[in-house]
């Protein structure tokens, strides 16, 4: 991808202002002022992990706060006198709001509050949802804890769009995969914590508050939230200096989020929100109902039983960082999604249907979420544009927020309508992953239901949508800074007006040039001369030992000037390859058909793409639009009449190699200069395409 610190220009009288960078750039184009340390400059990695240390811990109330009701299910049916359906409530509630709510956040991030600001804004409002379910708790009064979980729900939910929002700003391109790993992993131990400690400190304050103890205790729980309020403030002021300092500007192109964005979004995004539902909705309404269900089919003590369903949290908070970190190396990010639903659905048949140890099969869930949550989560950067990610991710959110609050409800009544007997709730959760929900219900478990994984099915479609449309879901790291760097490449291609036709004209031709790839040789050949280490494209000593070989028709076959021998530039026949191409084919580069034209002969010539690639192209386009504009200074400057190769008004120029020298050169000067547009995106072009586009039609050594 061409160096941002560069204009893309054709003289630098007409240079612009390079795009600004983000905090994940490594190199300095600012003195930083104050502190010049590496924890203090936002361009170092130790900065941006510092961030991220504040950025973890923004969750961390959040989720220690959401399971208070599952460390302590048989407390709260006891002392408030509710049924299995109505603690199930408790966690419904939390979710129905976020089904409209989160993906309002979401946008009111995009558009009105900001990422700073709407942070601090929903973890305000967590925390006094916290103090009013505390409250009820205190009073004994049902309602008022409902009242309270729903605020706290309005406020966690969004929180979490915050939270991802702010990792793709500070991390996209870099670690993200690993960040979304350790942001669930601090999250995750927030909910281990919580099983661990709720019980021991419910028996210590009852023996001092025995008539309210279970208020007392979540008014305590609610310190995690200020502490993750105090993170969100100290991590806004971070944020608000690094886009000072680095002139951070989040969208270039100025473009709005509207809530009709939604209606753009891809195919691939669709099937992401469908994972969310089919699989978080197997996860976390288990760990609600958990540790009723260890204590009645393993016959668990209450602690044990909390030891058990927080394995899951425990085991994601270790190794949600490190299947990043993994995933970050490797990516394959579809292919990670296929082996986590896999993992869960052995997790849950273990669980339901054989009496080994409930550690092992809460061991793999909490692994296979990991992998899923450290690979799904980062799709949804690489398939929505930034500024609509805020409403991307609250879409997920409040999907995943619909499917929960149903299934948690129908997870509730299944225990109550079954007596307690917990196997029916499993093959509930084994049937929500399958499409014959039904069948499972009725006939033993067997392979049928392995047979019509939703999850399966929506990952498949993904992988499928992307292969199709050569996307980059499932590409590699490396893979995918190709394919970054071709994006831009077409980006800037499509919008290039300054240097050639319409957009329309160019952006029809951009399936011709994915399609036709380059060689090895174009890559190296075209960074040298966009780094100004080469003055040419003239390819290696080989293809020019060949080319003096040939008989030429040229009557310019070495460099025969002064000018020539001082500027280093060889006969035009090492320029374009002209030997190569036909007359005809030459003579008909007109404005609706010269790429495409060109496209044909480069085919055509196989081993010899490299200067037939770059030098018709590159060469000759910048001339195109002049000559055809009449442009009187580059008539005068070259001398050039209506009788003579130049056709006026018409996009072609007639390459038989009996141009004038003085043409010849001055077309060749603008080639190589390193602020033509026009040059430097098929440079780009050229580097990026050969590792991802291969077809099935080249052979080996179609090609040099």
């Amino acid at each position: 991808m061409a160096d941002d610190r560069l204009p893309i220009i054709e003289n630098e009288q007409n240079a612009q202002t390079p795009n600004r960078r983000g905090p994940q750039d490594n190199e300095l184009d600012f003195e930083p002022v104050g502190c010049t340390s590496a924890c203090c400059n936002p361009t170092s990695s130790l900065h941006r992990f510092l961030a991220l240390i504040f950025m973890c811990l923004l969750g961390f109330g959040s989720y220690f706060c959401y399971d208070n009701p599952g460390a302590l299910q048989d407390v709260f049916k006891k002392e408030l006198n509710i049924t299995t359906t109505q603690f199930t409530l408790i966690y419904s509630i939390y979710s129905w709001p976020n089904v409209v709510l989160c993906f309002l956040g979401g946008f009111l991030i995009d558009r009105v509050f900001g990422i700073r600001l709407g942070t601090v804004i929903y973890l305000f409002i967590l925390l006094v949802g916290q103090l009013l379910f505390a409250s009820g708790g205190i009073l004994k009064t049902f309602w008022l804890m409902i009242v309270g979980r729903f605020i706290f729900g309005i406020g966690a939910e969004s929180l979490a769009v915050a939270q991802n929002n702010y990792a793709v700003l500070w991390f996209k391109g870099k670690e993200l995969n690993m960040v979304f790993g350790l942001q669930l992993s601090v999250a995750r131990l927030g909910s281990t914590v919580n099983f661990w400690v709720m019980q021991p400190i419910y028996n210590y304050v009852k023996t001092y508050y025995p008539h309210n103890t279970i208020g007392v205790v979540l008014l305590l729980a609610a310190g995690t939230c200020v502490l993750s309020l105090l993170c969100a403030l100290i991590l806004g002021w971070m944020d608000k200096r690094a886009e000072r300092i680095l002139h951070r500007n989040l969208n270039p192109g100025g473009e709005i989020a509207k809530l009709s964005d939604i209606t753009t979004f891809k195919i691939t995004f669709w099937m992401v929100s469908v994972i969310c539902v089919a699989y978080y909705v197997c996860v976390f309404p288990f760990i609600a109902l958990g540790k009723g269900f260890f204590m009645e089919k393993f016959h668990l003590s209450p602690e044990e039983a909390n030891s058990v369903n927080s394995i899951l949290y425990l085991i994601s908070a270790i190794a949600s960082p490190l299947f990043g970190f993994i995933i970050d190396k490797t990516g394959r990010n579809v292919g990670w999604i296929f082996v986590a639903t896999s993992a869960t659905m052995g997790a849950h048949s273990l669980l339901a249907f054989t009496m080994l140890n409930p550690y092992v099969g809460m061991t793999l869930m909490g692994l296979s979420y990991s992998m899923l949550a450290a690979s799904l989560w980062p799709l949804v950067a690489l398939i929505i544009p930034e500024y609509q990610l805020g409403t991307a991710y609250g879409f997920c959110q409040s999907v995943q927020n619909l499917g929960l609050a149903v299934v948690t409800i129908l997870s509730g009544l299944i225990v109550d309508k079954s007596h307690g007997d917990y196997i029916w709730l499993e093959l509930f959760y084994l049937g929500w992953l399958t499409s014959k929900y039904p069948q499972l219900i009725v006939h033993t478990p067997s392979k049928t239901y392995f047979k019509y994984l939703v999850a399966f099915l929506a990952t498949t479609v993904i992988y499928a949508y992307d292969r199709k449309t050569k996307g980059n879901l499932n590409m590699t790291p490396a893979q995918r800074v190709e394919y970054a760097n071709a994006t831009a490449a077409a980006a800037t291609l499509t919008n290039a007006g300054d240097n050639a036709g319409s957009t329309n004209e160019y952006a029809s031709d951009q399936e011709p040039l994915l399609n036709l790839g380059s060689s090895q040789g174009v890559k190296r050949d075209a960074e040298k001369c966009r780094d100004g280490k080469m003055q040419l494209i003239i390819g290696n000593k080989k293809d020019r030992e060949e080319d003096l070989k040939i008989k030429h028709q040229s009557d310019d076959d070495q460099p025969d000037d002064i000018y020539d021998s001082q500027t280093g530039q060889m006969p035009v026949i090492n320029d374009w390859r002209r030997h190569l191409l036909s007359e005809k084919d030459l003579e008909s580069i007109r404005a609706s058909s010269k790429l495409r034209t060109v496209f044909n002969i480069i085919q055509s010539v196989r081993k010899k793409v490299k200067n037939a690639f770059v030098a018709v192209l590159n060469i000759v386009e910048p001339f195109f639009k002049k000559i055809t504009e009449k442009d009187p200074q580059v008539l005068k400057e070259l001398n050039v009449n209506p009788n003579s190769q130049w056709v006026l008004g018409e996009d072609y120029y007639r390459l038989d190699g009996k141009a004038p020298k003085t043409i010849r050169h001055a077309m060749i000067n603008v080639f190589n200069n390193v602020f033509n547009k026009r040059a430097r995106v098929f440079f780009d072009f050229g580097q990026s395409w050969w590792p991802m586009y291969q077809f099935n039609r080249r052979q080996p050594g179609d090609y040099a």
